[in-house]
């Protein structure tokens, strides 16, 4: 069985939706030890110092060896969203980036020609009828206006209700089970997207996104400088929203790196990181921070400070003075970056908006209907045996 010859560390971070603590934890382990031959393995529940709390995890043993472990940790944030955002400001959350991306969709599909080139990438065609595959998200230009339409109707149904005694109480029953049915989605969900893609350091949950991302950042760091136990090896597992979290902590362990906070020769223990089910191309195309061509040095520092593996959203731009970044890319070379998709998530994609290599934008054919299809990679055994055979496995 192959096994990695070092001592490993795997940090999972969950994405979007209820998880409770543990849960993330649990799934991924079992979906470790689905792919392994667990008669040579035991498993071990350990505790771990990080900054005066004791953080459990699953220590993996091949054949006694405790040197050469898996360790599997989670970090959990969900409860960090909770009632932190209400309906309303979901709404206009929704309204506003429908707003942003019809003014910006025109200049995205410029981005994507830019980078066309061979037909099995995103920017190349889709199997749908031959088209570029973010030409179906033509209606994404739509979104703001179809969403006050759909505003203005709810509202007109509420006076509606009350007036008429005849067909009060079928309208009454009707918003009630949208309301029940839609509002866990909009808060739970849409609403955890919404949190934390408020990189505007004047929005009121920008505090929420800070925390989030400060607790990923310290997680990472913390396996990074561990002395007892030492890991060789730390490998981000990144699932939907939590793909970005751990995008972002990897960026702030970057620039630690490059400030002095951390010793850059420990970049080299950072070797992998793993995404499914993962947003963060639409995240690029349609939340990044945008800055006008004659604030082209503030263009150059967020291009800088936010570059771990990250490509040139504005090719073919040469800025009127170039400033030469001294923020070395420490992480680049030595993280192999493997993201799984699956055509059927809605949510998820291939990556070509970073620096993923085209073998390593793995497609998956879970069998799974799109209403599921999003959460079921944590139980397809076909993942996992990759993650072991191509990331845990690789010297």
């Amino acid at each position: 069985m192959n096994w990695p010859k070092e001592k490993t560390a795997i940090l999972v971070i969950h994405g979007i939706g209820q998880q409770n603590p543990f849960d993330t934890l649990d799934a991924f382990v079992r979906g470790l030890l689905s792919s392994l031959d667990t008669t040579a393995i035991d498993a071990h529940h350990k505790l771990f110092l990080q900054d005066g709390w004791a953080q459990n995890y699953i220590s993996l043993v091949n054949n006694g060896n405790d040197a050469t472990s898996v360790d599997c940790f989670e970090y959990y944030w969900a409860h960090a969203t909770q009632r932190q955002i209400n309906v309303s400001q979901v709404f206009d959350w929704l309204v506003t980036t429908g707003e942003a991306a019809r003014k910006y969709y025109d200049e995205n599909l410029a981005l994507v020609k830019a980078y066309e080139g061979q037909e099995d990438t995103p920017f190349g065609y889709s199997p749908l009828k031959g088209r570029r595959r973010f030409d179906k998200y033509w209606y994404l230009k739509y979104a703001a206006s179809g969403l006050k339409i759909f505003h203005l109707l709810i509202g007109a149904l509420g006076p509606v209700a009350w007036a008429s005694p005849i067909i009060g109480a079928p309208i009454k029953l009707a918003l009630t089970a949208v309301a029940k049915l839609v509002r866990p989605i909009i808060v739970d969900v849409v609403g955890d997207i919404a949190i934390y893609t408020a990189v505007d350091m004047k929005s009121q949950h920008f505090e929420v996104r800070k925390r989030i991302l400060d607790g990923a950042t310290d997680s990472l760091e913390a396996l990074i400088k561990s002395k007892a136990p030492e890991y060789q090896r730390i490998i981000v597992v990144g699932h939907s929203l939590g793909s970005v979290v751990a995008y972002d902590a990897l960026n702030r362990v970057n620039n630690a790196f490059n400030s002095g906070r951390l010793n850059p020769e420990l970049a080299a223990k950072v070797r992998g990181l793993v995404t499914f089910g993962s947003p963060l191309d639409k995240i690029a195309f349609f939340f990044r921070v945008r800055v006008e061509e004659h604030r082209y040095i503030k263009h150059q520092i967020l291009s800088q400070y936010i570059g771990f593996k990250a490509k040139n959203l504005k090719p073919g731009w040469t800025p009127p003075h170039l400033i030469h970044s001294h923020i070395k890319p420490y992480l680049d070379a030595g993280v192999r970056w493997i993201n799984f998709w699956d055509s059927e998530d809605p949510i998820s994609g291939p990556l070509d908006f970073y620096q993923v290599a085209r073998e390593d934008n793995r497609r998956l054919e879970m069998g799974v209907d799109g209403g599921k299809s999003h959460t079921a990679y944590w139980e397809y055994k076909g993942m996992y045996q990759q993650i072991v055979d191509d990331v845990l496995c690789v010297p």
